[in-house]
């Protein structure tokens, strides 16, 4: 940045010309100066940490089962830093250039600084552990790098990570961005534009990283990584060299970017900060609401997630999935890795220092995203799918285990359970939801070109149309039960203990939601009901005057002639009827004049379908269709050949008929996926071909 003005060309030339000893003789040495600026700006950041006023908020439980707690003073100390150094400034008190003239010495005494508190961390670990969230690996190395205790503290109150992270490392970073702005204006009579961009975009973050600095105490850094060479060094050498590195090289290479590209650049950076504190803030309060908040104007979808601390204690955590948190893996590092960019780019293109920020950070989020998954999926077993991204709070291992249906996964260190979300398996023909969830759930076996089953030997598993008799549940119904089918399987009725809260709390949801659905009140759901049996036309379809004079003004439920749909809930029955869409059998154009369609051709459920074959037995006709999953009769006596169901009955078919029918049924969310597997005649005609035409030449194989 300095000898070789920001280019790698000539720095690589520069050591060819000079070698080491050249490197050596150009590497500043640590001055009296520099120890002095360190140690005051030291000693007032540690004193604001000790002596502002703050409200005390605890930190996410150890792996140890301890708590830290915190006081949450760090806006009121970057406040106060800032103001107090442009009034040293302005008052003429302290001049910031003294800083920038000294940079070099005072990286060089930071560097060395740094290693040797480094040690005193080391042999802290050894000797005088802060808490029981410590411990030695057996390498001295090991130790060294990455730390021998999660919250080193000296005496009660002094967090050490906060003061290295947070109050000398990311205070640096403003107070150095100040420097380099005031240098350039000292230097030039002015401050270009791109220098204003680049320090504003970085007080912006620095601004929003205190304002947010205790959803920091909950990430990664702190509550995973340790006290050692890795981060305490990077936060006291790297953060105020490395991270500062574009306006270091625009005090001495101003760009003007000229009004309009500034404003372009500078609203897409403060965007890309707000985007990246608004991921954070979604997080934090999905937490400390226990899920029970909007995000984006929306319930929260999650996922609920038991764990184990070492201590053997069980705790339950929330995984947010939806958001910001529902578009990708850690997207948070998206709009971090893109502010970086635009308080990078003022400086264009001339140079490649200016980037090595940029790439840095992008290098070290892929890292920590991959730390991350690594504790939550071992790359010998099963991973967990794009939803399972958000954080889970907690700092123990997150290993994973397939269990039978491949749906829940246990960790090996901290048995967490969870139940992800059911993600599509997007191939060339997208899936519907029911078939990817299916394929999820239920993967075809091994040997799947043949099978025997009940002495039949057939070629592949058969094409499953009888969804009448039994259907997949909706994804949707079983993504919203699966946590309580696990973790939040409480008694409704039992008031005294978390569990029962909130059994009681989701049945009051669900209540709202159906009553919104058809509405009605919230008192009137689940207060009992009346049945009525409407009569029917030959055709299957009710009389609609019948059913109003029938139906309540509360509402009304529907099921078979026989009552067979009686187990059914209520609440299912109006989503169904909700969701259900015509279409699929209507297109087959059957034209045989043997076949008899049983009941409406134009008005009927989409995707069922019952056929009459005259004189042609239904079971016998069954046999013969061994690649097809097909039943007789109606759905409510698909066990019986003895007489017709209430359904055949209330139409008024010939009981000679019941025996001969055919009954196919289509999952209503498959239909034109399940018509393509049956006929590649249905592609040619959504291509637009006329396959009844005259032009259409058929070849017989």
């Amino acid at each position: 940045m300095v000898h070789a003005d920001g280019s790698v060309c000539q720095t690589w030339d520069f050591l060819k010309q000079h070698g080491l000893q050249g490197f050596i003789n150009i590497w500043p040495r640590p001055t009296a100066i520099s120890w002095k600026i360190i140690a005051c700006y030291a000693a007032f950041e540690a004193a604001l940490q000790l002596l502002l006023p703050g409200k005390m908020v605890e930190g996410p439980i150890s792996p140890e089962g301890n708590r830290p707690v915190y006081k949450a003073n760090g806006m009121a100390a970057y406040t106060v830093t800032l103001v107090t150094y442009l009034s040293l400034w302005w008052f003429g008190i302290f001049n910031p250039s003294i800083v920038y003239d000294h940079l070099g010495e005072i990286f060089c005494a930071l560097i060395f600084g740094s290693l040797v508190f480094c040690i005193f961390l080391y042999i802290k670990g050894h000797l005088a552990p802060s808490s029981t969230d410590s411990g030695s690996s057996g390498n001295i190395i090991i130790d060294f790098y990455w730390g021998m205790e999660l919250y080193p503290r000296i005496g009660k109150n002094f967090d050490i990570k906060v003061f290295t992270n947070c109050r000398f490392g990311m205070m640096s970073w403003a107070v150095l961005a100040l420097t380099y702005c005031i240098k350039q204006y000292e230097q030039n009579g002015k401050v270009a534009d791109s220098m204003l961009v680049n320090t504003i975009l970085m007080l912006v973050y620095v601004t929003k990283f205190f304002w947010w600095e205790v959803g920091y105490w909950n990430t990664m850094d702190i509550a995973h990584d340790r006290a050692g060479f890795y981060i305490c060094w990077g936060c006291l050498v790297w953060v105020p060299s490395v991270y500062t590195s574009p306006g270091m090289y625009l005090v001495n290479h101003p760009v003007n970017l000229g009004l309009q590209l500034a404003l372009c650049i500078l609203a897409a950076g403060v965007l890309s900060i707000y985007v990246n504190y608004d991921c954070d803030r979604q997080r934090q309060e999905f937490r400390r609401t226990d899920g029970k908040c909007l995000v984006w104007g929306k319930a929260p979808s999650k996922i609920v997630a038991s764990y184990t601390t070492t201590s053997g204690e069980t705790k339950t955590s929330l995984l947010l999935t939806s958001g910001w948190w529902g578009l990708s893996r850690h997207f948070h590092y998206v709009p971090e890795i893109l502010a970086a960019f635009f308080w990078t780019v003022p400086a264009l293109f001339n140079h490649f220092l200016p980037y090595f920020y940029v790439i840095f950070l992008t290098i070290l989020l892929f890292d920590r995203a991959k730390r991350d998954d690594d504790r939550c999926g071992s790359k010998d077993e099963i991973k967990f799918d794009d939803h399972l991204v958000a954080d889970t709070g907690s700092t123990g291992s997150c290993t994973v285990r397939g269990s039978a249906t491949g749906l829940f996964r246990e960790s090996t260190k901290t048995s967490l359970l969870v139940a992800p979300q059911l993600a599509l398996n997007r191939s060339t023909v997208p899936l519907p939801p029911s078939i990817a969830a299916a394929t999820a759930i239920a993967p075809p076996t091994q040997n799947d070109e043949a099978m025997t089953i009940e002495g039949l030997k057939i070629s592949a598993r058969p094409l499953y149309l009888d969804m009448q008799a039994t259907s997949p549940v909706d994804p949707r119904v079983l993504d919203a039960m699966l946590p309580y089918y696990l973790a939040r399987y409480g008694n409704p009725h039992s008031r005294t203990y978390l569990y029962g809260w909130e059994s009681d709390q989701a049945v009051e949801t669900a209540r709202s939601q159906v009553a919104d659905l058809i509405g009605a009140s919230q008192k009137e759901i689940e207060e009992g009901f009346e049945v009525a049996y409407l009569p029917v036309w030959n055709d299957g379809i009710v009389d609609l005057e019948k059913l109003g004079e029938g139906v309540d003004k509360a509402g009304y439920s529907i099921s078979g002639g026989d009552g067979s749909w009686r187990k059914r809930r209520w609440g299912m029955m109006m989503r169904g009827l909700g969701v259900c869409r015509r279409g699929g059998w209507m297109e087959l154009g059957l034209s045989l004049m043997v076949v008899v369609v049983n009941g409406s051709v134009e008005r009927r459920n989409g995707g069922n379908l019952n056929l009459s074959f005259a004189c042609v037995e239904g079971e016998s006709l069954l046999m013969g269709l061994k690649e097809v999953a097909v039943s007789s009769g109606s759905a409510c006596t698909s066990a019986s050949l003895e007489e017709p169901s209430y359904a055949w009955r209330v139409l008024g078919v010939d009981e000679d008929m019941a025996p001969t029918s055919i009954r196919f049924g289509i999952d209503r969310r498959a239909i034109e996926l399940t018509v393509r597997e049956m006929s590649p005649l249905y592609e040619m005609m959504k291509e637009g071909i006329d396959i009844n035409g005259h032009n259409t030449d058929w070849l017989i194989h």
